[in-house]
């Protein structure tokens, strides 16, 4: 199962999500994991390593390293995250004509909203276009929201009017412990927080469906 995690725009907490999700697969699913980071300034893969060396690590910088290192963890691993670049299209579409599962972290502003999910749209329709439809799986994950403002609904609503793909239920906010990044602190491991509660949910929900596409 190759699960991808990508967003044209950087800063938006796709490497701190697809990272997490890695450790909390396999705390809670399977240690057969491996994390392939596809961005160039590898933040996940360096955090990964220092928090969790039983997950296997590789990197790449070109569509055909992506190739090759996606072929290489798909054989050997149960779950393979990939983490993607920001604005290199070719690196992302060459992950995505791999990939079981795409999660488009999104954060809750107008700007991110209309010109950043269209661009991501763009290139995940192009890779389906290669592929006959797929990948089919794709997630739209509202990240770091203040809900303070009391706005959840109204964005969640916003978005689902906006976006041709789905929408998690789950959204994350924002919080130190996900989005101060990469120290030694996991946020999945920090039992009763907030912050874990969420992750732990939003994990849970995209994994559900995607045992489903596994088998299919």
């Amino acid at each position: 199962m190759i699960l991808f995690y990508m967003n044209t725009k950087g800063g938006v907490g796709t490497s701190t999500l697809a990272a997490n999700h890695a450790v909390w697969l396999y705390d809670n699913v399977s240690t057969n994991v491996a994390l392939l980071d596809v961005d160039d300034q590898f933040h996940s893969s360096r955090w990964v390593q220092s928090v969790e060396p039983g997950i296997t690590v590789r990197r790449a910088t070109t569509p055909a390293e992506a190739k090759a290192r996606l072929n290489e963890l798909a054989l050997t691993h149960e779950y393979v995250i990939a983490d993607g670049p920001k604005g290199k299209d070719k690196q992302n579409i060459a992950v995505l004509l791999h990939a079981d599962a795409v999660v488009v972290p999104l954060q809750p502003s107008g700007l991110d909203f209309i010109t950043t999910l269209n661009e991501t749209t763009k290139v995940i329709l192009a890779a389906r276009k290669k592929r006959s439809g797929e990948p089919k799986f794709v997630r739209v994950v509202i990240n770091r929201i203040d809900r303070r403002t009391k706005r959840s609904r109204s964005i969640d609503n916003a978005l689902k009017k906006t976006t041709r793909f789905a929408v998690a239920n789950t959204m994350i906010g924002n919080f130190a412990a996900i989005a101060d990044g990469f120290d030694q602190r996991v946020a999945t491991r920090m039992t009763g927080t907030q912050a874990c509660r969420e992750l732990e949910a939003l994990y849970a929900e995209l994994l559900s469906p995607l045992k489903g596409v596994a088998n299919a």
